[in-house]
This record gives C-alpha cells, sequence and structure tokens, in this order.
C-alpha cells in the first residue's frame, strides 16, 4: 500500500503533467490554427523550401500536423477540462 509521502509526491507529479500538458494544448491549438489560416498545403509545399527549414520532409510535416489535429479532437472538452481542473492558469 501506498504511504502518504508517495501519494502526495504521485499527486504533485500529476499537477506538474496537467501544467506541461495544458501549456503543450495551448502551443498545439495555437498551431493549428496558425497552419488552417495560411492553407498550407503540405504534401505539395515546395520541399526545398522545407528542407531548408527542418529535416523533415513535407510528408512528415503533413503527418505531424494530422497527428496534432487527432490529439486535439480526442481531448475534447472533458479531457480539456480534467486537466484544467489540476493545472494552474498560464501567465
Amino acid at each position: 500500500m501506498a504511504t502518504a509521502p508517495q501519494i502526495a509526491a504521485t499527486a504533485k507529479a500529476c499537477e506538474d503533467v496537467a501544467n506541461a500538458g495544458k501549456a503543450w494544448l495551448v502551443l498545439v491549438d495555437q498551431l493549428l490554427t496558425h497552419n488552417s489560416t495560411l492553407s498550407i498545403d503540405w504534401p505539395n509545399a515546395d520541399e526545398e523550401v522545407v528542407a531548408g527549414a527542418t529535416e523533415a520532409t513535407r510528408q512528415q510535416v503533413s503527418d505531424f500536423l494530422g497527428t496534432l489535429a487527432a490529439v486535439q479532437s480526442l481531448m475534447g472538452s472533458g479531457h480539456r477540462g480534467n486537466i484544467e481542473k489540476l493545472s494552474k492558469p498560464i501567465a
């Protein structure tokens, strides 16, 4: 059975992860909104321009954005609410 210090440490770790997760989700929201606003067609983007900015291919960037969109969709308001309850406001 867990001791009181172990319970407290785990609760604090949950709060720390919630704070990091909240900050990460804000970045995901901003990136996806920015990408959507620019209407970038990643599979047809200039490969040289992409290669000049990152080691990733344009397809890898496109796949990554798709993954972020799936995570954003999965989180929904219920899961985000659980993170919100445990995290501190972002200043």
